[in-house]
């Protein structure tokens, strides 16, 4: 990871307070963001936008029942590490999600944002503004 997973504690921007006081609207964020970027290999225009989708609601619904929505961050964050050749194994995975929600959300936004800066580079294509999310 090019950002530490603590490094959340760092600012206290958008992000790292979305992730504190509204996990689920950063996990929807992250999932836009990521699905974007393996579907199209290109910058997400909208950058994740609003982060209120679907999978923003169902983490939601898995938080109050039970607090479980942790564990649907387990698989985003073993694309984010496949996609970014990022060393790591599903316990890690496990515990950090379990343990650090904010910050493992935080860390996989950054990770995301660098992810879309280097494809920029290497691709030279600029995001494009969207009609309806298409």
């Amino acid at each position: 990871w090019k950002h530490n997973l603590f490094s959340c504690f760092g600012d206290a921007g958008p992000v790292s307070l979305v992730a504190c006081f509204c996990p689920c609207i950063l996990f929807g964020k992250n999932r836009q963001h990521l699905d974007y970027l393996q579907d199209r290999g290109a910058a997400d225009p909208e950058k994740g936008g609003s982060g209120l989708n679907e999978d923003c609601l169902w983490h939601r619904g898995f938080t109050m029942c039970g607090n479980w929505g942790w564990v649907l961050q387990l698989p985003t964050r073993e694309l984010i590490r496949d996609r970014r050749r990022i060393s790591g194994n599903v316990v890690g995975d496990w515990l950090i999600a379990y343990f650090c929600i904010p910050c493992e959300l935080t860390q996989e936004s950054r990770e995301l944002e660098l992810d879309e800066q280097e494809t920029q580079a290497e691709t030279g294509i600029e995001p494009f503004p969207t009609q309806n999310g298409v």
